[in-house]
């Protein structure tokens, strides 16, 4: 496993080499997908390049393999017995790369097996096991490679999910936040000690469930989204020891989610980092429960899309979480740190009236998504806009009185904001008395 460890520590500076690519205006990448050892798969609609570069990483440097896969999405690929990593590239006919680079992986598939090396391992659901479908068929099935045949399924046609090539992030398994949902047929684990891995693109984070046991009783686990935050939950008893994150989660990139229950507390993470910890409370129930994924059952569903489900019963060591984290993040290209949200849109439809010697405003905040504030600048109505000076910092309120600025004549606009940065700036209004 430790040279596993400095594979990976050596393909680090080519990841954030990546990450700064990304912002070269490049086409969006394929998912590479290992079949078996001669085969690799791939989908794209979004260009067809004249030509894939495959570039294959020997003793942790990476170096030119091959040159000559044409547009296409089955091509042999393993001439070196399978022992590398390797990701292609779209080019040009110049040979310039057009396109971003795909996941790394390698021909046999052997770090794949990296979660079942873990003991505890109850059910894995990876986007790789939908290998057969393509964009746009429904996941009536996806498919438990863990050798325990806990199979996530739903025969009802309008509630299965579907599989979604995207072109900013490519593929993954699409929710739509109204009914998809799929389940185990039977149970799967015992929740007293739990640890859940989630790789998900939620595109709402409001108050949507990804990973249910089904109920709200005792031994019932749930993971959701709340309030734009992870929020987990473990019932032992009456009491749901319910915890909140801190990290405001958002649509724009694919992120690593965990949920870990041991015999004394519930830990979340985001992309590996602990973002609450709190005491259990209540006795344990000792429950074998089911899974639901994308819903506690058949309400409050999640809307967005995923690549990655592992359960395990029981708490794997630090040292095995690591393990599991770097495989997760090296296999989906999850960005760390976990990235800003995006630039809030502007406030719109701002207006002004007096009210006594006050001035009134109010504005629609709809096209603001992920905002966390709003700064409100004023100037005299006669002034240069270079006169404007924010006055206060709001919330996510749609209204404010400025107390007191009669008889003066008062110009008025706002931007929104978050970690991301600020909104353009919302229409101008105008208070006369």
């Amino acid at each position: 496993m430790q040279t596993l460890r400095k594979i990976i520590n050596r393909w680090r500076p080519v990841w954030a080499q990546e990450r700064r690519r990304e912002h070269q205006g490049l086409l969006p990448a394929p998912v590479l997908v290992a079949q078996h050892p001669s085969m690799a798969t791939w989908q794209w609609r979004y260009t067809n390049p004249v030509r894939w570069n495959a570039y294959n990483s020997l003793d942790g440097g990476v170096t030119w393999q091959f040159d000559d896969f044409a547009a296409g999405s089955d091509r042999q690929y393993s001439p070196d017995g399978g022992t590398h990593f390797m990701f292609i590239v779209g080019v040009d006919a110049n040979g310039k790369e057009i396109t971003k680079r795909s996941n790394a992986i390698r021909p046999d598939d052997v770090m794949s097996l990296v979660p079942m090396t873990v003991a505890g391992l109850k059910l894995w659901a990876r986007l790789e096991s939908l290998g057969g479908l393509v964009d746009g068929d429904a996941v009536a099935a996806w498919r438990d490679t863990s050798g325990n045949g806990r199979d996530l399924v739903q025969a009802t046609g309008a509630r299965q999910p579907k599989l979604r090539l995207e072109s900013a992030t490519g593929l993954g398994v699409l929710f739509d936040g109204v009914d998809d949902v799929l389940a185990t047929a039977s149970n799967v684990l015992n929740t007293n000690q739990h640890t859940l891995f989630l790789v998900a693109r939620p595109l709402a984070t409001d108050s949507v469930d990804a990973i249910g046991t089904g109920n709200t009783a005792s031994g019932d686990l749930l993971v959701m989204l709340y309030s734009n935050r992870l929020r987990g939950h473990f019932w032992r008893g009456a009491a749901s020891n319910m915890t909140d994150g801190s990290t405001s989660l958002h649509n724009g990139a694919y992120v690593l989610l965990e949920q870990e229950v041991t015999a004394t507390d519930i830990v979340l993470r985001v992309n590996g980092n602990v973002e609450a910890t709190q005491a259990l409370t209540g006795v344990a129930a000792g429950a074998s429960k089911p899974i639901y994924l994308g819903s506690r059952n058949t309400s409050w569903c999640f809307n967005g899309l995923m690549r990655d489900l592992l359960v395990y019963e029981g708490n794997p060591s630090p040292a095995d979480k690591t393990r599991i984290r770097d495989f997760l993040m090296a296999t989906y290209r999850i960005p760390t740190p976990y990235p800003p949200p995006p630039v809030p849109g502007a406030p719109f439809e701002l207006g002004a009236a007096p009210d006594g010697s006050d001035a009134y405003l109010w504005w629609d905040l709809s096209e603001a998504r992920y905002a966390t504030g709003v700064e409100v600048e004023r100037k005299p109505a006669s002034a240069p806009d270079s006169s404007f000076a924010v006055i206060t910092v709001l919330g996510l309120d749609t209204e404010y009185y400025d107390p007191g600025i009669e008889p003066q004549a008062m110009t008025y606009r706002l931007r929104a904001f978050n970690a991301g940065g600020y909104s353009p700036y919302s229409n101008t209004a105008t208070v006369t008395f």
